[in-house]
């Protein structure tokens, strides 16, 4: 589900997203997933994927807690 979440980001934002790893960890004591994406803008010619996105989602409710981007 969380996944699911990451992609409809993706479309919302045109870019290609591929996820690499996913960790399961707690934070503040709930537990989280933390989900690493390599990613491009469509507009990038020649892009190879290069920036990297982290997404981190509360497992009870899938609320997103974290999240941090390279520009």
């Amino acid at each position: 589900k969380a996944l699911g979440l990451i992609l409809k980001d993706s479309n919302d934002n045109k870019a290609a997203y591929l996820p690499i790893e996913a960790f399961q960890t707690t934070l503040d004591g709930d537990l989280v997933w933390i989900v690493t994406i390599k990613w491009e803008r469509d507009d990038e010619v020649g892009a190879k994927l290069g920036h990297i996105r982290t997404f981190v989602f509360d497992q009870k409710n899938l609320k997103q807690v974290g999240f941090v981007t390279c520009t």
